[in-house]
């Protein structure tokens, strides 16, 4: 990746999704296609992902994918909670409905949940280098207090932007996007000054607002897996991973 002045992070979301995307994920690593990744503790490919950064040597670029939308929960106190779990204790949170606010039940057993999967990692020799999470749930007003909480308490030195570029984005979620991530700065935990896709990263890149301009961080986020051919793909924007990285211009 061509770097500048600027700061340009590339991270592969949903490491220990399953066997697949573990695997494109290293091949990533081992191309230059990414800088660092994002963990999945509750998920099935979990032990190989934590094996698979130690033998590839990116253990210090992995950070926790907090997920709290599917797999089954690590906690006991959170399956009791129907926002948050069906009764076998699997996730079943919607982003459909807003989170802006949860009881103290609610809150204790999500934070007692993030500290576990936090504690997944490091007992797995993970650094947990910053935070993220799955389907973006981290950005619901009422989950996004208990993650800066613990993030906090647990050392973790950043936790994602809400997206901040680019197109499809109303007013209304602009506004919302802007208060989620003031937080986020005023708590000293966002590590970028945008975070999107690596389209968005190309819109700003080309309308003019890098030119000129003071230098700017970005994240970009990637969904690496193979497909049917054993070609390396993004599983989101269904493009070769190559193409999407080779070009991303200098932020």
């Amino acid at each position: 990746m061509r770097r500048s002045e600027n700061t340009l992070i590339v991270n592969a979301d949903d490491f220990g999704l399953h066997h697949g995307v573990n695997m494109a994920i290293v091949r990533a690593f081992e191309r230059g296609l990414c800088s660092s990744c994002s963990v999945m503790p509750n998920m099935p490919g979990f032990e190989e992902a934590c094996e698979l950064a130690h033998r590839h040597g990116f253990v210090e670029h992995t950070g926790l994918h907090l997920t709290l939308t599917e797999g089954k929960a690590l906690t006991d106190a959170i399956k009791q909670e129907s926002r948050f779990c069906d009764e076998k204790g699997h996730f079943h949170l919607s982003r459909k409905k807003r989170v802006i606010s949860m009881s103290r039940l609610e809150r204790a057993a999500l934070q007692q949940e993030i500290r576990a999967q936090v504690a997944s990692c490091r007992e797995q020799g993970l650094r947990v280098s910053h935070l993220d999470s799955h389907n973006h749930a981290h950005e619901e007003w009422a989950i996004a207090s208990s993650v800066m909480n613990v993030a906090r308490e647990e050392g973790i030195a950043s936790v994602r932007l809400s997206r901040n570029f680019g197109r499809n984005i109303s007013v209304v979620k602009r506004v919302y996007k802007y208060l989620i991530n003031t937080r986020l700065r005023q708590a000293g935990l966002a590590r970028t000054d945008y975070f999107g896709s690596p389209d968005d990263h190309l819109i700003y890149c080309t309308s003019g607002r890098a030119s000129g301009a003071s230098a700017a961080s970005w994240e970009i986020m990637l969904h690496p897996d193979l497909d049917g051919c054993g070609r390396l793909v993004d599983s989101w924007l269904r493009r070769p991973l190559e193409d999407l990285v080779a070009h991303l211009p200098e932020a």
